[in-house]
């Protein structure tokens, strides 16, 4: 019989050796430790899986900050600088880009959906569907408007944030963007894969309303009119 507090485990010879190799890996002495640490792991992965799929704000006691490398921080990630709580939305306006491949949970399309539902920018890439902050497309579009050629080893030469190159070659790569030379004057173009809720309007306008540098536009109706093809 085993001593007062243990059991007994059965468990096929493979898995026996994967939990061995996890143990040496983490410098555990005891198998029983690795099943133990693995465990500590599901019930982390389970926390952010909530946070994800529900957008419930969690504690961020012990998680350290993320680094801001863009100088137009979000709004809402003022409350997560503070040490406050975090969401799903957080998140986005911390990293820009979200892309499904990326999100390690149970049902990832939920979070796409809702993130898009919130005022995320959803773009359909054919291999992946990404979402991106509304803010930051904002941005990115301006930027490319100015682009005066569709010569896309110039035009990324132009582009200083390493985030608005990978989504602009992706762009291009998938005809997503086009730089459209019969209008008068040629002008750039997005299609229907790029979908807009009214809500990044919204986010927008109130953007504009506060004064706030990222979202700084001639007008937001002039990306409905002429910012699709």
């Amino acid at each position: 019989m085993p001593p007062k507090g243990y059991r007994h485990l059965s468990i096929r010879e493979e898995v026996y050796k994967r939990l061995e190799e996890f143990a040496k890996s983490r410098g555990l002495s005891r198998t029983a430790d690795a099943i133990a640490v693995l465990l500590d792991y599901a019930d982390i992965y389970s926390k952010i899986e909530y946070i994800l799929q529900k957008g419930v704000s969690l504690p961020q006691s012990g998680v350290r900050e993320q680094p801001q490398p863009e100088a137009a921080a979000s709004r809402t990630s003022t409350k997560e600088r503070a040490g406050g709580k975090i969401t799903a939305w957080d998140i986005l306006k911390r990293d820009k880009i979200s892309c499904m491949s990326n999100i390690k949970v149970r049902n990832p399309t939920r979070v796409i959906e809702s993130l898009f539902e919130a005022g995320a920018v959803k773009i359909d890439l054919g291999r992946d569907v990404c979402v991106v902050d509304p803010d930051f497309w904002w941005e990115f579009w301006r930027v490319v408007k100015e682009f005066k050629t569709p010569n896309d080893e110039e035009n990324l030469k132009e582009i200083k944030n390493e985030k608005m190159k990978w989504l602009y070659s992706e762009l291009r790569r998938e005809g997503i963007i086009i730089f459209d030379s019969a209008r008068k004057p040629p002008a750039w173009a997005f299609d229907k894969r790029v979908e807009i809720p009214e809500k990044a309007f919204e986010i927008a306008k109130e953007g504009e309303s506060q004064g706030t540098e990222e979202a700084e536009m001639e007008d937001v109706g002039e990306y409905e009119r002429y910012g699709e093809m």
